[in-house]
């Protein structure tokens, strides 16, 4: 009887092991940075497809539940048709950039 193994996980790690990445960066000097990054930036970036457009953030800051340990949470639009992004208001990035005076909060 032939050994086999039944992990996906398993599977996908030897896969992984058997490949060379083709943007692979082995230089080791700054010019060799920039050489790499200027030939995989454009093919990395291109995998992304297009960008969603624009929508205005329309921040509102949800609702606060103390007692159940919920900390207040900004949320915002991010691609049209309703899309949103919450995160709590602890994060410095809120900190820093969102919650100034630049966004009107609130509705």
């Amino acid at each position: 009887m032939s050994t086999r193994n039944f992990s996906p996980q398993a599977m996908f790690e030897q896969w992984a092991r058997q490949q060379t990445p083709r943007y692979r960066f082995t230089g080791s000097t700054p010019g060799d940075f920039a050489a790499w990054k200027d030939a995989a930036l454009p093919a990395v970036l291109a995998t992304l497809g297009e960008f969603p457009e624009k929508v205005p953030p329309n921040a509102e800051l949800e609702a606060i539940y103390r007692a159940a340990g919920v900390p207040e949470r900004l949320v915002l639009d991010i691609i049209p048709k309703g899309h949103g992004w919450g995160g709590d208001k602890t994060i410095p990035f809120f900190k820093e950039q969102l919650l100034d005076s630049r966004l009107p909060l609130g509705k």
